[in-house]
């Protein structure tokens, strides 16, 4: 039998079978650097983002000068962002310009985290920056650590027995050796498969 259901049941129906986004999910998240002429570009995976959508700019480092800054999305770039050095763990995705809100405030780093979302990030008196990104009650820490040729960043959340589990990795190549800060395991990759 073939019945014809109301529209609004349909509706319904959708609703309680797709229910809330999954606990494991983040929003958005890319690298975001600032060019020659102090304008931001991001790199971001997901999306596609669209011009309006809000981001937020975080500043992992505990002696960051400020943990975020307001944002939102231009535009979508036909072509990559501008970097002194090719970003080669970032070729190939998707890229934006960025319009960040207030005065720059001096000693910013020049990269950062994009973060899409309303997330308010805080930073905690550890002095990491912590935001309830995925809405589950803990909150999920950003850092930042230089190896190889670049910086590490990474997105963490502590699990129920307060180990952190890596959600996101993304590397910014500065094209030369670094002094190497990354402790064992915080640059994201020994644990592969989670993040980018």
């Amino acid at each position: 039998m073939n019945a014809v259901l109301p529209a609004h049941w349909i509706l319904l129906a959708t609703a309680i079978r797709s229910g809330p986004a999954a606990a494991d999910s983040l929003p958005p998240i890319g690298l975001a650097w600032r060019d020659v002429e102090g304008t931001w570009c991001a790199t971001v995976a997901a999306g596609p983002l669209v011009p309006g959508t809000p981001v937020t700019l975080v500043f992992p480092a505990p002696d960051a000068p400020v943990v975020a800054r307001a944002a939102r999305v231009v535009r979508r770039r036909p072509e990559p962002c501008p970097s002194e050095f090719a970003q080669g763990s970032l070729e190939g995705l998707p890229a934006y310009d960025l319009a960040a809100a207030g005065p720059d405030v001096e000693g910013v780093p020049s990269v950062a985290l994009a973060v899409a979302g309303p997330a308010v990030w805080r930073r905690g008196p550890d002095g990491a920056a912590r935001a309830d990104m995925d809405g589950d009650g803990r909150p999920e820490r950003a850092s930042v650590c230089a190896a190889d040729e670049g910086e590490h960043f990474t997105v963490w959340t502590d699990d129920s027995a307060g180990a952190p589990r890596l959600r996101w990795h993304g590397y910014y190549d500065w094209g030369g050796l670094v002094d190497p800060t990354c402790q064992p395991g915080e640059d994201g990759r020994e644990r592969a498969g989670a993040g980018s």
